[in-house]
């Protein structure tokens, strides 16, 4: 004996067979059908043609949230958008804050103390104090610090479009995760 059961939508009776019910659904398409049903519950049943209207509802906001997805650049482009003065003060920042920067420049203190000390004796370029030395190394500091902040800013810059990439990158992920679900939902259901 064949059991039929009404669809809660169009209410037409439906071989049980043929209609699914609520509760398989996914909770998008579920939450659609009790805006437009205030009568439903998991126990009652659609049939599959006023479920493919669901359906094609949440695809056409899923191709929406995809549509926003394409409007971010891709990372290699994250990468390439950047002026001159980017570049150089990425380039200064990366040496500036390298071993090899530390290590040069102690080498070049001690160069000048000694020069300055023992060589140049009777007439050094700059006396004791190394004032000559002092100036120096405050305009390389006065200079060090806006180049590293202007990278760091770029940085953050680049970091904020790397993190909105990858929230659109993981937004179409679960897009087509809750796809598939509702898809083996359904094949499930059918058994």
């Amino acid at each position: 004996m064949e059991r039929t059961q009404p669809c809660v939508i169009c209410h037409c009776l439906f071989d049980e067979n043929i209609l699914l019910p609520l509760g398989v659904l996914h909770d998008d398409i579920h939450d659609s059908i009790r805006k437009d049903c205030a009568v439903c519950s998991a126990n009652s049943y659609i049939c599959r043609s006023d479920l493919s209207k669901y359906t094609s509802l949440l695809t056409a906001n899923q191709d929406q949230t995809n549509d926003d997805c394409h409007m971010f650049a891709s990372q290699d482009d994250i990468a390439t958008v950047c002026t001159f003065s980017d570049r150089c003060s990425d380039i200064l920042s990366k040496h500036m804050g390298s071993w090899s920067f530390l290590i040069w420049s102690f080498a070049f203190l001690i160069v000048w103390i000694i020069l300055n000390s023992y060589f140049l004796l009777f007439k050094p370029v700059d006396p004791y104090p190394f004032i000559f030395l002092n100036l120096i190394l405050s305009v390389i500091s006065a200079l060090q610090a806006p180049v590293i902040l202007m990278s760091q800013n770029r940085q953050a810059e680049c970091d904020r479009a790397r993190s909105t990439y990858d929230y659109a990158i993981d937004l179409k992920a679960e897009l087509e995760i809750r796809n598939l679900h509702e898809k083996i939902d359904i094949l499930l259901a059918k058994k």
